[in-house]
């Protein structure tokens, strides 16, 4: 894994996506003994559109401003000003679809319907952080990826205690709140404005679109595996089951931070030069934290979501648990994904999450109805683990690494993953 370097930023990374899920942990029993679970249900449900546009709408963009900066360390600042634009209309029409759609989405609701309207004005400033974070990443910033993720997560957490302490928690002032929290950390990025290089790009614009075009469909599909079941569970089911679901999901999520680390760092890399040992080893690495963390998650939540949320959440755990058997069986597919992606053929991997979202799709319309959160943690766990066997394959037959070298543990792992850990104490 070029293993000072990437072990470094990798841990890094791991940081900066810690402070999310540490402080949705935090915030989210908050949430749920302050707001109840039919508020913080109608919570969820209005910011659920604003999160799925803000990661939908990109175009590709930021992945693409991240390969092509990683390949040529530099990147023109015609072409950043393009993209710029270009997300600010497509911000702009996003806002616009949501307050068209808002009396569908909020099940007859005229107050969620309102409150929806009001976090979609959010959607262009979350997609203008998107391509500095782009940028920070080619350019192996990653600190400035780490103090975005901060500072976003602490605005919240201080936002939401002060709101609390002062009486003042609503469905309304929490959705505001979550909404300004989402794009506040971008701040951090105008210090990368300087480095943008005058004159014209490496590549021509037109190139830098399409490469994010064809990186669209698999993140758009991916955003939609992993945010579409929060939009559709209370036209489906009830407020109260999207309410636990959405304790849930905060919850699993901290089980997936160094995941998402290695996949950020390994796309950089990878889009700068071809590694297929450190592409295995990232994959299977990352595989065995991930197993051991979301053990030790799940085990927890058993423990500890009653004290903390409350009879109403009883049947958290159980949610956790399911979302993370498939977060465990998809995680090398996540990895290599990131792979497949960086080498220039992003379509295969989006192939893979297209088929894993049909599928979630159908289970939750068929599960949802009759099991609520159960019903929707095991529609998310199917797809994500048949996206991820479908990636390990498509890297299989399309660049001959054989899935025994992502999927099965050697004795030199845990050696590896000791002198990672090692690096990183001396650092």
């Amino acid at each position: 894994m070029r293993q000072r370097g990437s072990s470094w930023h990798i841990a890094l990374v791991t940081l900066g996506n810690l402070s999310s899920p540490i402080v949705a942990l935090v915030t989210a029993p908050l949430l749920a003994q302050g707001l109840g679970v039919v508020a913080r249900g109608e919570l969820a449900a209005a910011t659920a559109p604003l999160f799925l546009a803000a990661a939908a709408l990109t175009l590709g963009l930021p992945d693409a401003v991240t390969h092509f900066t990683a390949r040529f360390s530099r990147y023109a600042r015609r072409s950043f000003l393009a993209n710029w634009a270009l997300l600010t209309v497509v911000g702009a029409a996003g806002t616009v679809v949501v307050y068209l759609l808002a009396p569908a989405l909020s099940g007859g609701s005229d107050e969620l319907r309102d409150l929806i309207r009001i976090c979609a004005t959010a959607i262009t400033p979350a997609l203008w952080v998107g391509i500095g974070r782009g940028f920070a990443r080619g350019l192996q910033r990653w600190s400035l990826v780490v103090a975005e993720q901060i500072v976003s997560s602490t605005a919240k957490l201080v936002g939401v205690v002060a709101l609390l302490a002062t009486g003042n928690l609503s469905a309304l002032s929490a959705a505001i709140l979550l909404s300004a929290a989402l794009s506040v950390g971008g701040l951090t990025y105008l210090v990368i404005i300087p480095m943008l290089q005058p004159g014209a790009a490496m590549e021509p614009h037109r190139a830098i679109v399409g490469f994010g075009l064809s990186v669209w469909p698999g993140v758009l599909a991916g955003v939609v595996l992993s945010r579409l079941d929060q939009t559709l569970i209370l036209p489906l089911s009830s407020a109260a089951a999207l309410g636990v679901y959405a304790v849930a999901v905060s919850i699993a999520d901290s089980a997936r931070v160094f995941n998402i680390a290695v996949r950020d760092v390994i796309f950089a890399r990878e889009s700068a030069s071809r590694d297929d040992e450190a592409l295995a080893l990232a994959s299977r690495l990352s595989t065995l934290i991930t197993v051991a963390m979301a053990g030790a998650v799940a085990g927890a939540s058993f423990l500890v979501v009653v004290p903390l949320f409350g009879v109403e959440f009883a049947s958290v755990p159980l949610v956790v648990s399911i979302i993370l058997l498939g977060t465990v069986v998809g995680n090398p597919g996540s990895v290599l994904a990131a792979g497949i992606s960086a080498r220039g053929r992003p379509w295969l991997r989006s192939i893979a999450i297209i088929t894993g979202v049909a599928v979630n799709v159908v289970l939750l319309i068929l599960l949802v109805p009759v099991l609520g959160a159960v019903g929707a943690a095991t529609a998310a766990a199917v797809a994500n683990a048949l996206t991820g066997m479908m990636v390990v394959l498509i890297a299989w037959r399309v660049f001959e690494i054989p899935p025994s070298r992502v999927l099965r543990p050697r004795a030199s792992d845990t050696r590896r993953l000791w002198e990672l850990v090692s690096n990183l104490r001396r650092r």
